[in-house]
Protein backbone atom coordinates (compact mmCIF):
# COMPACT_ATOMS: atom_id res chain seq x y z
CA UNK A 1 0.00 0.00 0.00
CA UNK A 2 3.12 2.31 0.56
CA UNK A 3 4.43 1.69 -2.52
CA UNK A 4 1.15 2.18 -4.21
CA UNK A 5 1.28 5.43 -2.65
CA UNK A 6 4.15 6.30 -3.91
CA UNK A 7 3.90 5.36 -7.46
CA UNK A 8 0.98 7.73 -6.70
CA UNK A 9 3.18 10.33 -5.65
CA UNK A 10 5.61 9.81 -8.89
CA UNK A 11 2.94 10.49 -11.43
CA UNK A 12 2.04 13.29 -9.36
CA UNK A 13 5.28 14.79 -9.65
CA UNK A 14 5.88 14.06 -13.09
CA UNK A 15 2.33 15.50 -14.18
CA UNK A 16 2.64 19.13 -12.36
CA UNK A 17 6.76 18.79 -13.41
CA UNK A 18 7.84 19.51 -9.95
CA UNK A 19 11.66 19.74 -10.18
CA UNK A 20 13.52 17.61 -7.67
CA UNK A 21 15.80 20.83 -6.46
CA UNK A 22 12.50 20.95 -4.38
CA UNK A 23 11.80 18.26 -2.62
CA UNK A 24 13.47 16.69 0.56
CA UNK A 25 16.64 15.12 -0.30
CA UNK A 26 15.02 12.05 1.91
CA UNK A 27 12.29 11.65 -1.06
CA UNK A 28 14.38 11.39 -4.12
CA UNK A 29 15.23 7.67 -4.03
CA UNK A 30 11.74 7.19 -4.39
CA UNK A 31 11.30 9.25 -7.32
CA UNK A 32 13.91 8.20 -8.94
CA UNK A 33 13.63 4.63 -11.03
CA UNK A 34 14.18 2.18 -8.51
CA UNK A 35 16.36 -0.18 -10.48
CA UNK A 36 19.67 0.99 -10.18
CA UNK A 37 22.32 -1.85 -10.20
CA UNK A 38 22.02 -5.06 -12.60
CA UNK A 39 23.86 -8.16 -11.68
CA UNK A 40 24.29 -10.16 -14.17
CA UNK A 41 25.62 -13.75 -13.84
CA UNK A 42 27.97 -14.66 -16.42
CA UNK A 43 29.61 -17.91 -17.66
CA UNK A 44 32.79 -16.43 -17.86
CA UNK A 45 32.94 -15.46 -14.34
CA UNK A 46 34.93 -18.72 -13.07
CA UNK A 47 36.98 -18.32 -15.98
CA UNK A 48 38.06 -14.69 -15.05
CA UNK A 49 38.87 -15.81 -11.21
CA UNK A 50 41.27 -18.30 -12.63
CA UNK A 51 42.93 -16.06 -15.05
CA UNK A 52 43.24 -13.58 -12.05
CA UNK A 53 44.76 -16.09 -9.64
CA UNK A 54 47.21 -16.95 -12.66
CA UNK A 55 48.12 -13.51 -12.96
CA UNK A 56 48.77 -12.95 -9.16
CA UNK A 57 50.93 -15.84 -9.34
CA UNK A 58 52.96 -15.11 -12.70
CA UNK A 59 53.31 -11.55 -10.60
CA UNK A 60 55.17 -13.17 -7.87
CA UNK A 61 57.04 -14.75 -9.97
CA UNK A 62 58.09 -12.24 -11.62
CA UNK A 63 58.77 -10.22 -8.75
CA UNK A 64 61.16 -12.82 -7.24
CA UNK A 65 62.81 -12.89 -10.28
CA UNK A 66 63.24 -9.19 -9.67
CA UNK A 67 64.74 -9.72 -6.62
CA UNK A 68 67.13 -12.09 -7.37
CA UNK A 69 68.15 -9.62 -10.46
CA UNK A 70 68.39 -6.96 -8.25
CA UNK A 71 70.99 -8.91 -5.98
CA UNK A 72 73.20 -9.98 -8.84
CA UNK A 73 72.94 -6.60 -10.18
CA UNK A 74 74.39 -5.08 -7.02
CA UNK A 75 77.06 -8.24 -7.04
CA UNK A 76 78.13 -6.70 -10.06
CA UNK A 77 78.17 -3.50 -9.25
CA UNK A 78 80.31 -3.95 -5.91
CA UNK A 79 82.85 -6.30 -8.63
CA UNK A 80 82.91 -3.23 -10.72
CA UNK A 81 83.76 -0.46 -8.47
CA UNK A 82 86.14 -3.35 -6.51
CA UNK A 83 87.59 -3.49 -10.22
CA UNK A 84 88.02 0.17 -10.59
CA UNK A 85 89.54 1.14 -7.13
CA UNK A 86 92.06 -1.60 -8.32
CA UNK A 87 92.51 -0.18 -11.85
CA UNK A 88 93.12 3.39 -10.64
CA UNK A 89 95.63 2.06 -7.63
CA UNK A 90 97.62 0.29 -10.13
CA UNK A 91 97.59 3.49 -12.25
CA UNK A 92 98.76 5.48 -9.32
CA UNK A 93 101.54 2.39 -8.64
CA UNK A 94 102.67 3.03 -12.31
CA UNK A 95 102.67 6.15 -12.08
CA UNK A 96 104.53 6.14 -9.00
CA UNK A 97 106.79 3.93 -10.38
CA UNK A 98 107.03 5.41 -13.73
CA UNK A 99 108.34 8.23 -11.70
CA UNK A 100 111.15 6.19 -9.62
CA UNK A 101 112.39 4.68 -13.34
CA UNK A 102 113.09 8.53 -14.60
CA UNK A 103 115.04 9.63 -11.66
CA UNK A 104 116.71 6.08 -11.35
CA UNK A 105 117.44 6.40 -15.33
CA UNK A 106 118.85 10.50 -14.50
CA UNK A 107 121.00 9.52 -11.67
CA UNK A 108 122.43 6.16 -13.76
CA UNK A 109 123.13 9.00 -16.91
CA UNK A 110 125.15 10.83 -14.19
CA UNK A 111 126.44 8.57 -12.87
CA UNK A 112 127.32 6.98 -16.16
CA UNK A 113 129.16 10.35 -17.46
CA UNK A 114 130.98 10.51 -14.52
CA UNK A 115 132.31 6.80 -15.17
CA UNK A 116 133.29 7.93 -18.18
CA UNK A 117 135.20 11.05 -17.41
CA UNK A 118 136.80 8.72 -14.53
CA UNK A 119 137.71 6.19 -17.25
CA UNK A 120 139.06 8.74 -19.81
CA UNK A 121 141.14 10.18 -16.92
CA UNK A 122 142.20 6.42 -16.01
CA UNK A 123 143.26 6.10 -20.08
CA UNK A 124 145.23 9.05 -19.66
CA UNK A 125 147.18 8.42 -16.52
CA UNK A 126 147.78 4.75 -18.21
CA UNK A 127 149.27 6.15 -21.79
CA UNK A 128 151.69 8.39 -19.54
CA UNK A 129 152.81 5.79 -17.48
CA UNK A 130 153.31 3.44 -20.79
CA UNK A 131 154.94 6.56 -21.94
CA UNK A 132 157.10 6.88 -18.78
CA UNK A 133 157.64 3.31 -19.15
CA UNK A 134 159.36 3.47 -22.74
CA UNK A 135 161.23 6.06 -21.49
CA UNK A 136 162.43 4.15 -18.57
CA UNK A 137 163.47 1.07 -20.95
CA UNK A 138 165.70 3.56 -23.66
CA UNK A 139 167.16 5.35 -20.34
CA UNK A 140 168.19 1.66 -19.00
CA UNK A 141 169.29 0.39 -22.45
CA UNK A 142 171.11 3.46 -22.48
CA UNK A 143 172.92 2.80 -19.06
CA UNK A 144 173.22 -0.69 -20.14
CA UNK A 145 175.37 0.14 -23.47
CA UNK A 146 177.62 2.45 -20.39
CA UNK A 147 178.41 0.61 -17.63
CA UNK A 148 177.70 -2.96 -18.69
CA UNK A 149 176.99 -5.25 -15.33
CA UNK A 150 176.55 -8.42 -14.57
CA UNK A 151 173.60 -10.96 -16.09
CA UNK A 152 171.59 -11.47 -13.41
CA UNK A 153 171.60 -7.76 -12.28
CA UNK A 154 170.66 -7.04 -15.90
CA UNK A 155 167.47 -9.25 -15.40
CA UNK A 156 166.91 -7.47 -12.07
CA UNK A 157 166.74 -3.86 -13.82
CA UNK A 158 164.64 -4.83 -16.84
CA UNK A 159 162.26 -6.83 -14.82
CA UNK A 160 161.51 -3.91 -12.45
CA UNK A 161 159.75 -1.45 -14.46
CA UNK A 162 157.46 -4.42 -15.86
CA UNK A 163 157.08 -5.11 -12.53
CA UNK A 164 155.79 -1.32 -11.67
CA UNK A 165 153.47 -1.01 -14.91
CA UNK A 166 151.68 -4.53 -14.10
CA UNK A 167 151.40 -3.10 -10.64
CA UNK A 168 150.09 0.36 -12.05
CA UNK A 169 147.68 -1.20 -14.30
CA UNK A 170 146.39 -4.12 -11.55
CA UNK A 171 145.73 -1.19 -8.97
CA UNK A 172 143.79 0.77 -11.85
CA UNK A 173 141.77 -2.41 -13.09
CA UNK A 174 141.30 -4.08 -9.70
CA UNK A 175 140.02 -0.96 -7.65
CA UNK A 176 137.60 1.37 -9.43
CA UNK A 177 136.25 4.75 -7.88
CA UNK A 178 133.69 5.66 -6.21
CA UNK A 179 131.33 8.36 -7.55
CA UNK A 180 129.59 10.13 -5.04
CA UNK A 181 127.18 13.26 -4.50
CA UNK A 182 127.44 15.21 -1.76
CA UNK A 183 124.81 17.82 -1.54
CA UNK A 184 124.90 21.03 0.78
CA UNK A 185 122.33 24.30 0.72
CA UNK A 186 119.93 22.12 -1.83
CA UNK A 187 123.67 22.40 -4.51
CA UNK A 188 124.75 19.00 -5.54
CA UNK A 189 128.21 18.63 -5.72
CA UNK A 190 130.15 15.31 -7.66
CA UNK A 191 132.93 13.96 -6.86
CA UNK A 192 135.11 10.58 -7.70
CA UNK A 193 137.54 9.44 -5.35
CA UNK A 194 139.59 5.54 -4.92
CA UNK A 195 137.89 3.35 -1.92
CA UNK A 196 141.97 4.07 -0.30
CA UNK A 197 140.83 7.61 -0.39
CA UNK A 198 140.56 8.56 3.40
CA UNK A 199 138.00 10.68 5.06
CA UNK A 200 140.37 13.70 5.38
CA UNK A 201 140.73 13.84 1.61
CA UNK A 202 137.39 13.70 1.10
CA UNK A 203 137.05 16.53 3.47
CA UNK A 204 139.75 18.67 2.03
CA UNK A 205 137.61 18.30 -1.06
CA UNK A 206 134.59 19.55 0.23
CA UNK A 207 136.45 22.37 2.10
CA UNK A 208 137.70 23.57 -1.24
CA UNK A 209 134.26 23.51 -2.67
CA UNK A 210 131.97 24.71 -0.07
CA UNK A 211 134.48 26.89 2.26
CA UNK A 212 133.16 24.62 5.01
CA UNK A 213 136.15 23.44 7.45
CA UNK A 214 136.68 19.78 7.95
CA UNK A 215 136.14 20.27 11.77
CA UNK A 216 132.46 21.32 11.16
CA UNK A 217 131.84 19.35 8.29
CA UNK A 218 128.61 16.79 9.29
CA UNK A 219 128.05 13.82 6.52
CA UNK A 220 125.09 12.41 7.13
CA UNK A 221 123.15 8.98 4.87
CA UNK A 222 120.11 7.66 6.08
CA UNK A 223 120.08 9.52 9.48
CA UNK A 224 123.84 8.13 10.08
CA UNK A 225 126.72 10.35 10.59
CA UNK A 226 129.88 9.21 8.69
CA UNK A 227 132.02 11.35 10.44
CA UNK A 228 131.11 9.81 13.79
CA UNK A 229 134.15 8.10 14.33
CA UNK A 230 136.00 11.48 15.15
CA UNK A 231 138.59 13.98 14.29
CA UNK A 232 142.02 11.33 15.53
CA UNK A 233 140.45 8.48 12.77
CA UNK A 234 140.23 10.63 9.78
CA UNK A 235 143.55 10.25 8.16
CA UNK A 236 143.60 6.31 8.94
CA UNK A 237 139.88 5.57 8.05
CA UNK A 238 139.22 4.84 4.63
CA UNK A 239 136.25 6.03 2.66
CA UNK A 240 135.27 1.93 2.09
CA UNK A 241 135.81 1.51 5.81
CA UNK A 242 133.45 4.31 6.63
CA UNK A 243 130.52 2.95 4.69
CA UNK A 244 130.84 4.73 1.39
CA UNK A 245 129.36 2.91 -1.74
CA UNK A 246 129.48 4.03 -5.72
CA UNK A 247 126.65 6.42 -6.34
CA UNK A 248 125.99 7.19 -2.42
CA UNK A 249 124.50 10.34 -2.00
CA UNK A 250 125.20 12.02 1.07
CA UNK A 251 123.38 15.39 2.91
CA UNK A 252 126.09 17.60 4.08
CA UNK A 253 125.71 20.04 6.94
CA UNK A 254 127.59 22.69 8.57
CA UNK A 255 128.85 26.44 8.55
CA UNK A 256 131.60 28.87 7.67
CA UNK A 257 133.80 29.96 10.27
CA UNK A 258 132.71 33.58 9.88
CA UNK A 259 129.26 32.45 10.18
CA UNK A 260 130.16 31.15 13.39
CA UNK A 261 131.83 33.86 14.63
CA UNK A 262 128.59 35.96 13.73
CA UNK A 263 126.28 33.66 15.88
CA UNK A 264 128.82 33.53 18.75
CA UNK A 265 129.26 37.67 18.98
CA UNK A 266 125.37 38.04 18.51
CA UNK A 267 124.88 35.31 21.04
CA UNK A 268 127.59 37.18 23.35
CA UNK A 269 125.70 40.64 23.06
CA UNK A 270 122.49 38.68 24.23
CA UNK A 271 123.81 37.03 27.26
CA UNK A 272 125.71 40.25 28.74
CA UNK A 273 122.60 42.07 28.21
CA UNK A 274 120.84 39.53 29.81
CA UNK A 275 123.50 39.55 32.48
CA UNK A 276 123.10 42.97 33.33
CA UNK A 277 119.02 42.80 33.60
CA UNK A 278 119.36 39.92 35.98
CA UNK A 279 121.88 42.25 38.19
CA UNK A 280 119.23 44.72 38.03
CA UNK A 281 116.63 42.78 38.82
CA UNK A 282 118.10 41.80 42.18
CA UNK A 283 119.91 44.81 42.97
CA UNK A 284 119.66 45.33 47.03
CA UNK A 285 119.21 49.23 46.52
CA UNK A 286 115.74 49.23 44.75
CA UNK A 287 112.63 50.62 46.74
CA UNK A 288 109.45 49.24 46.64
CA UNK A 289 106.85 52.15 46.49
CA UNK A 290 103.26 51.17 47.34
CA UNK A 291 103.26 47.90 46.86
CA UNK A 292 99.33 46.76 46.22
CA UNK A 293 99.46 43.07 45.33
CA UNK A 294 96.13 40.98 44.54
CA UNK A 295 94.90 38.31 46.54
CA UNK A 296 97.35 35.09 46.08
CA UNK A 297 94.29 32.77 44.98
CA UNK A 298 93.44 35.04 42.11
CA UNK A 299 97.29 35.17 40.97
CA UNK A 300 97.84 31.78 40.74
CA UNK A 301 94.72 30.82 39.46
CA UNK A 302 95.24 33.62 36.40
CA UNK A 303 99.31 32.21 36.19
CA UNK A 304 97.57 28.73 35.48
CA UNK A 305 95.04 29.43 33.19
CA UNK A 306 97.05 31.97 30.90
CA UNK A 307 100.23 30.43 29.99
CA UNK A 308 101.81 27.45 27.83
CA UNK A 309 100.74 24.05 29.74
CA UNK A 310 103.21 21.98 27.50
CA UNK A 311 106.81 22.18 26.08
CA UNK A 312 107.53 19.46 23.92
CA UNK A 313 110.76 20.03 21.63
CA UNK A 314 111.28 17.23 18.93
CA UNK A 315 113.39 14.46 20.08
CA UNK A 316 114.70 13.46 16.43
CA UNK A 317 116.34 16.52 15.96
CA UNK A 318 119.77 17.30 17.66
CA UNK A 319 120.47 18.65 20.95
CA UNK A 320 117.22 18.41 22.10
CA UNK A 321 118.01 19.44 25.62
CA UNK A 322 118.88 23.19 24.15
CA UNK A 323 115.60 23.08 22.31
CA UNK A 324 113.73 22.81 25.48
CA UNK A 325 115.71 25.70 27.19
CA UNK A 326 114.77 27.97 24.15
CA UNK A 327 110.92 26.75 24.43
CA UNK A 328 111.00 27.39 28.44
CA UNK A 329 113.24 30.74 28.43
CA UNK A 330 109.71 31.82 25.84
CA UNK A 331 107.17 30.70 28.22
CA UNK A 332 109.26 32.00 31.41
CA UNK A 333 109.83 35.27 29.15
CA UNK A 334 108.07 38.14 31.54
CA UNK A 335 106.61 40.48 28.40
CA UNK A 336 105.14 37.20 26.70
CA UNK A 337 103.90 36.19 30.63
CA UNK A 338 102.51 40.06 30.70
CA UNK A 339 100.67 39.41 27.39
CA UNK A 340 99.10 36.99 27.84
CA UNK A 341 97.84 37.65 30.97
CA UNK A 342 96.22 40.78 29.58
CA UNK A 343 94.96 39.24 26.94
CA UNK A 344 93.94 35.59 28.74
CA UNK A 345 95.97 34.04 26.26
CA UNK A 346 96.03 30.10 27.07
CA UNK A 347 98.20 27.84 24.71
CA UNK A 348 98.19 23.76 24.96
CA UNK A 349 101.69 22.78 23.59
CA UNK A 350 104.48 24.79 22.68
CA UNK A 351 106.52 22.49 20.42
CA UNK A 352 109.26 23.59 17.32
CA UNK A 353 109.19 23.16 13.57
CA UNK A 354 111.71 20.99 12.06
CA UNK A 355 113.20 22.96 9.03
CA UNK A 356 113.71 20.48 6.58
CA UNK A 357 110.05 19.31 7.23
CA UNK A 358 108.75 22.84 6.60
CA UNK A 359 111.46 25.04 5.18
CA UNK A 360 108.81 27.78 4.44
CA UNK A 361 107.66 28.46 7.78
CA UNK A 362 108.42 30.26 10.63
CA UNK A 363 105.33 29.17 12.96
CA UNK A 364 101.84 27.97 13.01
CA UNK A 365 99.38 28.26 15.31
CA UNK A 366 96.76 24.63 15.46
CA UNK A 367 93.14 25.05 16.33
CA UNK A 368 92.88 28.92 17.99
CA UNK A 369 95.99 27.85 20.65
CA UNK A 370 95.66 24.13 20.89
CA UNK A 371 99.65 24.01 19.68
CA UNK A 372 101.94 26.57 18.13
CA UNK A 373 105.05 25.79 16.16
CA UNK A 374 108.09 27.58 16.14
CA UNK A 375 111.08 27.70 14.19
CA UNK A 376 113.66 27.44 16.76
CA UNK A 377 116.95 26.19 14.39
CA UNK A 378 118.82 27.46 11.65
CA UNK A 379 118.78 25.86 7.89
CA UNK A 380 122.10 23.68 8.64
CA UNK A 381 120.98 22.35 12.32
CA UNK A 382 124.11 23.69 13.69
CA UNK A 383 122.58 26.60 15.90
CA UNK A 384 119.32 28.49 16.77
CA UNK A 385 117.75 31.69 15.46
CA UNK A 386 118.12 34.64 17.53
CA UNK A 387 115.76 34.94 20.64
CA UNK A 388 114.12 38.13 19.51
CA UNK A 389 113.13 36.83 16.52
CA UNK A 390 111.80 33.86 17.49
CA UNK A 391 109.87 35.56 20.37
CA UNK A 392 108.53 38.32 17.72
CA UNK A 393 107.16 34.99 15.78
CA UNK A 394 105.60 34.03 19.07
CA UNK A 395 103.65 36.87 19.48
CA UNK A 396 102.42 36.79 15.46
CA UNK A 397 101.15 33.33 16.44
CA UNK A 398 99.77 34.21 19.70
CA UNK A 399 97.32 36.80 17.78
CA UNK A 400 96.06 33.71 15.26
CA UNK A 401 94.21 32.62 18.92
CA UNK A 402 91.94 35.64 17.95
CA UNK A 403 91.77 36.30 14.59
CA UNK A 404 93.04 33.65 11.94
CA UNK A 405 93.24 35.42 8.53
CA UNK A 406 95.82 38.11 8.42
CA UNK A 407 93.50 41.04 8.24
CA UNK A 408 93.18 44.21 9.25
CA UNK A 409 92.13 42.99 13.08
CA UNK A 410 94.87 40.63 12.98
CA UNK A 411 97.20 43.35 11.95
CA UNK A 412 95.82 45.23 14.65
CA UNK A 413 95.95 43.44 17.39
CA UNK A 414 99.59 41.92 16.33
CA UNK A 415 100.93 45.39 16.59
CA UNK A 416 98.93 46.12 20.16
CA UNK A 417 101.14 42.74 20.97
CA UNK A 418 104.25 43.54 20.04
CA UNK A 419 103.54 47.23 21.04
CA UNK A 420 102.80 45.89 25.09
CA UNK A 421 106.23 43.75 24.83
CA UNK A 422 108.31 46.74 23.57
CA UNK A 423 107.01 49.03 26.57
CA UNK A 424 107.05 46.27 29.07
CA UNK A 425 110.66 46.33 28.42
CA UNK A 426 111.29 49.56 27.83
CA UNK A 427 110.04 49.90 31.43
CA UNK A 428 111.95 46.99 32.44
CA UNK A 429 115.19 49.24 30.54
CA UNK A 430 113.99 52.43 32.29
CA UNK A 431 113.82 51.43 35.62
CA UNK A 432 110.01 50.98 35.81
CA UNK A 433 108.15 47.45 36.99
CA UNK A 434 104.78 47.71 37.04
CA UNK A 435 104.49 44.93 39.55
CA UNK A 436 100.36 45.26 39.38
CA UNK A 437 97.47 47.10 37.43
CA UNK A 438 97.58 50.30 39.49
CA UNK A 439 101.00 51.97 38.67
CA UNK A 440 103.07 51.26 41.46
CA UNK A 441 106.98 50.75 40.34
CA UNK A 442 110.34 50.37 42.17
CA UNK A 443 113.51 52.10 40.87
CA UNK A 444 116.58 50.41 40.19
CA UNK A 445 119.75 51.89 40.59
CA UNK A 446 121.55 54.16 38.12
CA UNK A 447 124.89 52.48 37.02
CA UNK A 448 122.95 49.38 35.54
CA UNK A 449 120.81 52.11 33.87
CA UNK A 450 123.37 53.24 31.93
CA UNK A 451 125.21 50.42 31.49
CA UNK A 452 121.68 48.53 29.75
CA UNK A 453 121.25 51.96 27.77
CA UNK A 454 124.35 51.37 25.55
CA UNK A 455 122.09 48.15 24.12
CA UNK A 456 118.99 49.82 23.21
CA UNK A 457 118.24 50.92 19.60
CA UNK A 458 122.01 49.71 17.98
CA UNK A 459 124.00 51.00 20.93
CA UNK A 460 123.11 54.95 21.01
CA UNK A 461 124.68 55.78 24.30
CA UNK A 462 126.83 59.12 25.29
CA UNK A 463 128.58 59.46 21.78
CA UNK A 464 125.87 59.32 19.36
CA UNK A 465 124.79 62.35 21.43
CA UNK A 466 128.06 64.11 21.40
CA UNK A 467 127.84 63.27 17.72
CA UNK A 468 124.39 64.68 17.05
CA UNK A 469 124.57 67.61 19.16
CA UNK A 470 123.21 69.88 16.34
CA UNK A 471 119.75 67.62 16.64
CA UNK A 472 117.00 68.16 19.03
CA UNK A 473 115.56 65.15 21.19
CA UNK A 474 112.35 65.35 19.29
CA UNK A 475 114.41 64.82 15.87
CA UNK A 476 115.87 61.98 17.51
CA UNK A 477 113.12 60.47 18.54
CA UNK A 478 111.40 61.12 15.43
CA UNK A 479 114.19 59.35 13.04
CA UNK A 480 114.28 56.36 15.68
CA UNK A 481 110.89 55.97 15.15
CA UNK A 482 109.96 56.27 11.56
CA UNK A 483 113.61 53.59 11.26
CA UNK A 484 111.42 51.25 13.15
CA UNK A 485 108.38 51.53 12.20
CA UNK A 486 109.45 50.62 8.59
CA UNK A 487 111.38 47.80 10.21
CA UNK A 488 108.70 46.63 12.07
CA UNK A 489 106.36 46.67 8.79
CA UNK A 490 109.23 44.86 6.79
CA UNK A 491 109.17 41.88 9.51
CA UNK A 492 105.69 41.58 9.55
CA UNK A 493 105.24 40.98 6.00
CA UNK A 494 107.98 38.54 6.25
CA UNK A 495 105.83 36.59 9.22
CA UNK A 496 102.55 36.82 7.32
CA UNK A 497 104.82 35.30 3.97
CA UNK A 498 106.19 32.48 6.63
CA UNK A 499 103.20 31.86 8.91
CA UNK A 500 101.38 28.51 7.93
CA UNK A 501 98.31 29.39 9.88
CA UNK A 502 96.35 32.35 8.09
CA UNK A 503 94.64 32.30 4.76
CA UNK A 504 97.46 32.76 2.79
CA UNK A 505 98.47 29.44 3.28
CA UNK A 506 95.11 27.81 2.96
Amino acid sequence: MFVTSLARLNVTVDHIGLQLTYLPKKYHEYIIPSLRRIYLDSPRFSDMKKDLKASKEKIKKLEKDRDVLMKQCEKHMAAARAQAEGERAARMKASDLQSRLDIMQKDLGVACDMAKKAIKILRNDLHVARAGHLDLEKTYDELRKRYPKSRQDQCLLRQEPKFHLQHLEHSMTSSSPLLLTVIYRGNPYALSLLPESTLSVLQAQLEELTQVPASLQKLLHKGKNLLASGPESWDQTTLAQAGFKNGMKVQMMGSTSQELTSMQTTEEEQRKRERILRERALKPQAKLINLKLRSTGTADSSMLNYRFHQLKPLDHLPNPASALALLTKLSEDPAIRHIMQIHKFSVGTLTELAPHEHPELLGLNVNAGQAIKLRLRTDRYDGFRLYREVRRVLCHELTHNVWGDHDNNFKELNSKLNREVADFERAAVNGTHYLSGNGDTYQPSSELEAEAQSYILGGMGSSSVGTASDESREERRRRVLEATMARLRKEDEELENSCGTGSAKT
